[in-house]
């Protein structure tokens, strides 16, 4: 299955969101990765049976099995409520729970995939791989010579005229970069491997995450590069050259970044406390649960264009999320415990906790919040350096999902608990080895 799961990261981290088969009112459609998991997750299900014995060798993984099962439970009693109350649609929500299911099982995938492969630092060599081509796909789109892929189908020119490689958007490539990139901080920090490539490889994530211009990532990038820093271990002369170099880079992220993203004083004064008061009165007043279940308007039944909006001295970016997250949460007052159902948000929600909260409500955000924690737990081990990488992992994901749906985005999450799998198996591997010492 090594070869078999390979194709499947390949398919995943490299090649483009390309649909084989288009779902009715759903945009993202079926892909081949999709497939692959499912014909996986089959053969999988099926040696199980046959074997009639599995070993549990990972009590991270159990742990958060079972607190992945009953937030699952919840969404799915949610969703079914919301069918019957006609809020959602049945087969795209069904999609949506499929999706979610998905995503985890990707955790068994990687965990079977390193129990094989047996070696962390050769299986973190893919990685490389991977920034380098994505290194080349988006200096080929910055340079106008490469287009871009949306929804399914490739463009020749750049979604949103932004850099994105082979990703639907730039706000789900960068946040895929973040995923890599404390795979090569913890080598340049914490471990013996003080080779130039590493320098290299965080300098073209970084120069990609600075020209796909999200802005969110690239403040992320820097929280994590400085947060890495103050966790890392042993101080040297050597060390002390090294985080001095990263608190430079940290620094340049967010100067160039602000600069190349014509970001000045001037935006701020929309984003002060009377122009967000006054945001948030409008986008109350009018919102409309009903308007939105009809037209799909983020809306209601605002009588203001964003041209209006911006003329009042309000932030038009903002303004458009809170707008988009006051019609979910008019629907919510009418189902506070249970939530609305799993694709009620439609393709975005520009918030991934509003998103979960209205989509299964207090009790499955509860639950999901209660997920978080049990990964966070986890991943707590400083001395292991695979619990360290794939914790500031999602540590990034955590905090760009205040206002990205980082945890819908096929791609990173794929790859992210996929990650976790690998971890929780090289744990497993590593612990073994120190019990027969």
């Amino acid at each position: 299955m090594i070869i078999y799961t390979n194709i499947l990261l390949i398919c995943i981290a490299i090649l483009p969101k390309i649909n084989i088969i288009s779902v009715i009112k759903n945009a993202t459609g079926i892909r081949i990765e999709d497939l692959l998991i499912a014909i996986y997750i089959l053969l999988e299900i099926v040696t199980t049976i046959r074997n009639r014995k599995t070993k549990n060798t990972s009590k991270d993984f159990a742990k958060i099995l079972k607190a992945f099962s009953i937030y699952f439970l919840c969404v799915t009693i949610s969703s079914i409520y919301g069918v019957i109350n006609g809020w959602v649609n049945p087969l795209v929500t069904l999609l949506y729970l499929i999706r979610k299911i998905e995503y985890f099982c990707m955790i068994l995938i990687g965990f079977k995939y390193m129990n094989k492969y047996k070696n962390f630092d050769k299986f973190i060599k893919v990685a490389d791989l991977v920034v380098i081509v994505h290194f080349i796909f988006s200096v080929l789109q910055l340079g106008g010579i490469m287009g871009s892929f949306n929804a399914g189908e490739a463009k020749e020119t750049l979604t949103q005229g932004r850099v994105s490689s082979t990703f639907n958007g730039a706000y789900e490539f960068s946040a895929f970069l973040l995923l890599l990139l404390p795979v090569y901080l913890n080598k340049i920090l914490n471990l013996k491997e003080h080779k130039v490539k590493n320098y290299i490889l965080v300098g073209m994530i970084v120069f990609d995450i600075l020209i796909s211009e999200s802005r969110s990532s690239l403040l992320i990038g820097a929280f994590i590069i400085l947060l890495m820093i103050l966790k890392a271990k042993k101080v040297t002369i050597q060390k002390v050259v090294q985080r001095s170099f990263l608190v430079l880079l940290a620094l340049i992220v967010i100067i160039v970044g602000i600069s190349t993203n014509n970001i000045n004083l001037e935006r701020f004064e929309n984003l002060s406390i009377n122009s967000i008061i006054e945001m948030l009165k409008i986008t109350w007043e009018y919102k409309s649960f009903d308007n939105y279940l009809a037209t799909g308007d983020w809306y209601g039944y605002s009588p203001y264009t964003l041209t209006d909006i911006t003329n009042m001295g309000i932030d038009a970016s903002l303004y458009v999320r809170i707008s988009h997250w006051m019609q979910m949460i008019d629907g919510l007052i009418e189902s506070p415990i249970v939530g609305l159902g799993a694709s009620i948000s439609g393709t975005a929600a520009d918030g991934n906790y509003i998103r979960i909260l209205c989509e299964s409500g207090i009790l499955g955000f509860v639950m999901w919040c209660n997920l978080l924690i049990c990964i966070y737990k986890t991943l707590k081990d400083e001395n292991n350096s695979a619990k360290t990488i794939s914790k500031y992992a999602f540590i990034s994901i955590v905090i760009g999902a205040v206002l990205i749906d980082i945890f819908e985005a096929s791609k990173v999450m794929m790859t992210f608990w996929f990650m976790l799998g690998v971890t929780y198996a090289y744990t497993s591997i590593e612990d073994v080895k120190n019990e027969s010492k």
